[in-house]
Parts: C-alpha cells; sequence; structure tokens
C-alpha cells in the first residue's frame, strides 16, 4: 500500500513507474519514509521488460500463469521504472548525417543534422513508436568528445541539429547513438572538410558587443518595465551617458532613477531571512548573517527593481561583482572592447535575488557613448541590415590536434544494487556495499555478487565517513569550477570524486593521472587493488581499471 504507481503509455511503448512511500512507523516522524519489499505484478502478454533507469531486460520478473512478478526492494522515496516494448529492440538507426554551411546565418552557420530511430525486432524491421531515451555522442577525427548528449525519440525519431565550429579539424566524426531501454548502440560518420571561404563567419558585430540574444532580453526589459535604476561608476564620462540614457527612455514611459556606485549598499537580511537565505556565492551561504556586515558577493545589493550598470569593474563595484561571479560572456578589459567601443551583457540574480542587470561596459567616453545607443537600438528594437561586418580578408586554420589528452580509466565491471550505495568499504578481494534500502551487498574481485543481506547496526557504525582533503595534490590540477565531494588514497593514486560526477586520479606526487565524467553523481568510492570501485547514485557499483 506505500507504493505509488502509475504508467504511462504513448505509441508502442508503455512505461510503469513505482515509487516508494511507505510511513516509517519506526521513527514516527511527519513524512519519514521507510525501505520497503514489495511483490509487483505484470501481465504476461509475451513483451518484453526492461529497467528504463538502469538498462537493460529486467530479470527481476519471472512467469507465474497470466502474470509476470517478482520481489523488489525500495529505499525510501525510491522510484523504479520498467519499459515495455510491442516487440523487442532490435537496435538504433542512425541517418548519414549531412554537413550544411550557410556562411550567411548568424546562428550556426555550419551544422551537422541527422535522425535516429529505435527499430523493433520483427520482420518487417518497422519503427518502434514513442519516446525512447537516447545517449548521443559526436567525437572528432582526434577521438576527442565533442557532443555528450541525452535526448529521446519523439513518436519513435529523434532529429538533431548541431552546431559545429568553421575550424574544426577536418577529416572522419564518429556519430554514436545508444538507447538506453536494452542499451544497443547505432553509428554512422560523416567527413568534415576544411573551410575555405569565412568572410561572413568572421565579421564584426556593429556598435557595442553583444552576446547571442541579449539584445532581444534587452528589448523585453524595457518593454516591460516602468522604472529602471542606473548605477554609473566613478569615471566622469559615466553621468553624462546615464543621463542621456535616461532621456533617451523618457519616450517609452520609462522612468530613471541615477545613482552612484559608491552609494549603493549592501542588502541588509532580517533574522527571520537570514535562516534560510541562501545568497549568490553557495560555497559561503553558511556565513550569511543578519546584519550590515554582509559582504556584497553573498546577499547582493540593496537596489529594487531592474538596474543598468554603468562603468567598468574599475570604477563600478556592481560591474565588479558581475564579473567575480562570472555572469559576463567575455572577460573585459581596456583592449577588450577596445578604445572607442563598448559592451553590454544581461544578467539575472546577480546583483540581487530575481533582479534582472545589464552592465553598459567601456573604458573611455566613446566607448560608454556606443554602448548606450546600442542599448537603445535594442530596448527600441532597431536591428542592422545585416547581423554582420563583412571583413575585407578572413581566414580559417584547424587547431592542433591534442597532444596532452588526460586517459580514461576503463570500466572491468559494473553491478546493479536494489538502491544507491551509502557506503563501499574494500575488504582483501572483495568489496561491500550497503544500500540506502537497507541491504547489504557483497561483490568479489570479478564482479560477481556473492552475498545480500539486510544491514544490521554494525554495518552502518563501521561506514567509512567521506573525506574531501585533496592532501599534496597540486591545485594546478583541481577542476576550478567544480566541488570536491570526496577523496580516497589507494596508496600509489589518490582519486577524486566532484559533486556532478566528475572523476580524477592523481599519483603520489599529485600529478594527473586519469579524468572523466561518470554517468551519476558518485556517492562511494573504495580501492580494491588497483581497482578504483565506484558507487553511482543510480544503484550501479562500477569498477574501473587503472592498469
Amino acid at each position: 500500500p506505500g507504493i505509488v504507481a502509475a504508467r504511462h503509455v504513448s505509441g508502442d511503448v508503455e512505461y510503469v513507474f513505482a515509487v516508494n512511500a511507505t510511513y516509517d512507523a519506526i521513527k514516527g516522524e511527519r513524512n519519514s519514509i521507510a525501505p520497503a519489499t514489495v511483490m509487483i505484478r505484470l501481465p504476461s502478454d509475451g513483451r518484453p521488460v526492461y529497467d528504463a533507469v538502469l538498462g537493460g531486460q529486467e530479470i527481476g520478473f519471472a512467469g507465474r500463469g497470466p502474470d509476470l512478478s517478482g520481489l523488489f526492494r525500495f529505499g525510501p522515496g525510491q522510484m523504479r521504472v520498467f519499459a515495455r516494448t510491442a516487440r523487442p529492440i532490435r537496435g538504433v538507426s542512425v541517418t548519414l548525417p549531412t554537413v550544411v554551411r550557410d556562411y550567411t546565418s548568424i546562428r550556426a552557420p555550419l551544422h551537422v543534422d541527422f535522425s535516429a530511430m529505435v527499430v523493433m525486432a520483427v520482420d518487417d524491421n518497422g519503427l518502434l513508436s514513442g519516446s525512447v531515451p537516447l545517449s548521443i555522442k559526436i567525437a572528432d577525427p582526434s577521438g576527442t568528445v565533442r557532443y555528450d548528449l541525452l535526448r529521446a525519440t519523439d513518436d519513435g525519431v529523434c532529429r538533431m541539429s548541431l552546431p559545429l565550429a568553421c575550424n574544426d579539424p577536418s577529416g572522419r566524426w564518429i556519430v554514436s547513438v545508444q538507447e538506453l531501454l536494452s542499451n544497443t548502440v547505432g553509428k554512422t560518420e560523416f567527413f568534415l572538410e576544411n573551410a575555405r571561404d569565412v568572410s561572413a563567419v568572421a565579421g564584426a558585430s556593429p556598435r557595442a558587443v553583444s552576446f547571442s540574444d541579449d539584445r532581444d532580453k534587452i528589448f523585453r526589459l524595457v518593454r516591460n518595465s516602468k522604472a529602471l535604476v542606473i548605477v554609473t561608476g566613478a569615471s566622469d564620462y559615466n553621468d553624462a551617458a546615464a543621463q542621456r540614457l535616461a532621456n533617451s527612455l523618457k519616450p517609452w514611459n520609462v522612468k530613471c532613477a541615477l545613482i552612484k556606485s559608491a552609494e549603493v549598499k549592501p542588502r541588509d537580511l532580517s533574522e527571520e531571512e537570514a535562516r534560510t537565505f541562501v545568497g549568490i556565492d553557495y560555497r559561503a551561504s553558511g556565513q550569511i548573517k543578519a546584519g550590515r556586515d554582509n559582504p556584497h558577493d553573498l546577499v547582493g545589493y540593496d537596489v529594487s527593481g531592474p538596474v543598468v550598470l554603468l562603468g567598468n569593474s574599475q570604477d563600478n563595484a556592481l560591474i565588479d561583482t558581475v564579473l567575480k561571479h562570472k555572469a559576463l560572456p567575455y572577460a573585459p578589459s581596456p583592449d577588450f572592447p577596445g578604445r572607442g567601443h563598448g559592451m553590454m551583457a544581461w544578467q539575472l540574480d546577480i546583483v540581487g535575488q530575481s533582479i534582472e542587470s545589464v552592465c553598459l561596459i567601456a573604458y573611455d567616453a566613446e566607448g560608454m557613448s556606443e554602448a548606450v545607443g546600442s542599448f537603445y537600438e535594442a530596448a527600441a528594437g532597431i536591428d542592422p541590415l545585416t547581423p554582420l561586418v563583412f571583413p575585407d580578408m578572413a581566414s580559417s586554420e584547424a587547431p592542433p590536434r591534442p597532444t596532452n589528452r588526460v586517459a580514461e580509466l576503463r570500466v572491468a565491471w559494473q553491478v546493479p544494487l536494489p538502491d544507491r550505495a551509502v557506503s563501499l568499504k574494500a575488504e582483501k578481494d572483495r568489496v561491500v556495499a550497503c544500500s540506502w534500502d537497507g541491504s547489504k551487498t557483497t561483490i568479489d574481485a570479478a564482479g560477481n555478487i556473492l552475498e545480500q543481506k539486510p544491514t544490521t547496526s554494525d554495518d552502518l557504525k563501521s561506514t567509512p565517513g567521506l573525506s574531501t582533503d585533496v592532501g599534496q595534490i597540486s591545485k594546478e590540477w583541481l577542476l576550478p569550477d567544480r566541488i570536491v565531494k570526496s577523496v580516497v588514497s589507494g596508496g600509489t593514486l589518490d582519486a577524486v570524486a566532484y559533486w556532478g560526477g566528475t572523476l580524477q586520479t592523481f599519483d603520489t606526487n599529485g600529478n594527473l593521472k586519469s579524468q572523466q565524467t561518470v554517468p551519476q553523481d558518485v556517492c562511494g568510492m573504495a580501492w580494491m587493488g588497483s581497482r578504483l570501485v565506484v558507487g553511482l547514485a543510480d544503484g550501479r557499483v562500477v569498477a574501473l581499471e587503472t592498469k
């Protein structure tokens, strides 16, 4: 009775969902959920049953009369998804990719188009209509994976159009598509030739530099706002530019309040807000306290409504905050956007929670004049006749092939657990995994399950804690845009797992030996000889070979 069941049918595919919401009467707390062992029955009508979470045929069901049935363990809140198809899946069919070149287009002037279809194992080789999850990877001639995507078929077909760079290396590119129900793979390839005439692609944007659809966002912002706050930097030319901007927006019934950046204070938090407030910098959110001593990069600034920031990171503290949080598409400097040129960029949630902001950046009066003029053009919906100014001469040169590529560890074996592992502990030639559903699984060095039984209180007490101490590992190799989740030492190698599934190994001198992204977040790690055993969030235990 604690299992919430649902089903979704589209075309030839039926998905059955089962979510464990069994009340934990022992804890007796509100919304507490207990593990459960559940009998699940499905009609025995000849259709296969796939594990839609881990992929592959679901072996937990056995035929008993008109039904398929099996006992399944569920952890607290765990969801299992089973997929039933009209016929067994035969494979994936991928069409021959088409390379499209249109150098008059500002978006994706060079792209590749292809389609993928899942095929049933029947004589007529019919397509499997409905929605089937896919993993799509595209590798360039050097073997570097350029695209690693998760998509799904729509009524049996997944159509893809992916941009390529005009100086991408010429040669044979490999397209690999894996359907994630039975895990079959389809491959195809295409030949890319270096572009010879790229004058349109190499063109410059007219007036102030902007990125992607920032001009469209500025148009929407001004149309939906009756008031703007213009925050100016300390440079003299910013004041005249701010007044010009305010006057130009008056006909659009937009009132502008002008204020110096030095007068903008960090936002105050009440005691109640400080209890739950998560600031811009998630790594330091625990430092947030009520009072005026709040660092601005934690809670934002004391402004309300949309904000336009004029100046640069040297004369405007708010623009400096935007730059520090990497919310600008390009890093500005006196050399960029250059003398007499400006840059405009849109942001959300950086200056303050749910506050939109636009940075108009320049390092001289002429550049700020261009940025303000470009802002008005975007606000008024004035677009140039052509998006690019073509150069007199242009050329394209392919980048060199990588010579220092970091190796990836090879998968030796993988074993599915009833639920995600909460701990992994290596014992000589075996590893013991305690999972969230309350089961304890012993796996030998070859990846065979030797024993599976309920955990005890002693098992949980002996669970090794997760360490985030990177020790002597060189900061040069640690990823600056990731947060370390756990570190385990294997004597000659150290393994570092980051939140999100990135995994690195280092030698005793702190040098990087391997780097890869595993399919799910890492729940635990343990060394079993030369193999690194990793527990994944989807319930798999994977052994990676380091030799």
